[in-house]
C-alpha cells in the first residue's frame, strides 16, 4: 500500500463513496446482528423466565429489533439482555438512517460545478442560435414556395 496504490485506493473510495457506504452499512448491520444475538442468547440462557432460548430465537429477536419492528414475541428479561437490546435499537436507527441517506444520495443528482454551469449555458446558447437559424431557413423556404 505504498505510493500510488495507496493514493489510488483513496481516490477510488472518494469517487465511489456511495457504494462503499452501502457496503459498510450492510456489513455493520450483519456484525451487529451476529454479536448481539450471540450476547443476548448467552445472557438469556441463564434465566428461567427467558423466552429467547435458541440461536434462532436470538437471531429473530435481533433482526426484529434492529429493523425497529419489535413484534414483542421475543424479548430479553435480564438486565444484560435489555442493555443489549438498547444497543440494537440505537444501532438500528443509525443503520436505517444511513441507508436512507445513501438512497437519497443516489436519487438526488450532484450539484453542478461552476465550469459545468458555464459549459451548459454555452451549449444552451448554441442550441438557441441553431434553432433561430433553422427558423430563418424555414421562413425563406416558405417564401420561396409561396412565390412559385
Amino acid at each position: 500500500m505504498r505510493g500510488q496504490n495507496k493514493s489510488a485506493l483513496v481516490k477510488d473510495i472518494v469517487d465511489h463513496r456511495g457504494q462503499y457506504a452501502a457496503f459498510v452499512t450492510v456489513l455493520v448491520a450483519m456484525i451487529v446482528l451476529v454479536i448481539t444475538s450471540t450476547l443476548v442468547l448467552q445472557f438469556e440462557s441463564r434465566s428461567a423466565e427467558a423466552n429467547i432460548t435458541t440461536g434462532a430465537d436470538a437471531l429473530w429477536w435481533a433482526i426484529v429489533t434492529i429493523t425497529t419492528v419489535g413484534y414483542g414475541d421475543r424479548f430479553p428479561v435480564t438486565a444484560a439482555g435489555r442493555i443489549t437490546g438498547v444497543f440494537v435499537m440505537l444501532a438500528g436507527v443509525g443503520i436505517i438512517g444511513a441507508l436512507a441517506s445513501i438512497l437519497a444520495n443516489i436519487l438526488v443528482p450532484p450539484a453542478q460545478t461552476e465550469e459545468e454551469e458555464v459549459e451548459a449555458a454555452r451549449v444552451d446558447a448554441a442550441v438557441h442560435q441553431e434553432l433561430a437559424d433553422i427558423k430563418q431557413e424555414l421562413a425563406a423556404l416558405r417564401r420561396s414556395l409561396d412565390d412559385r
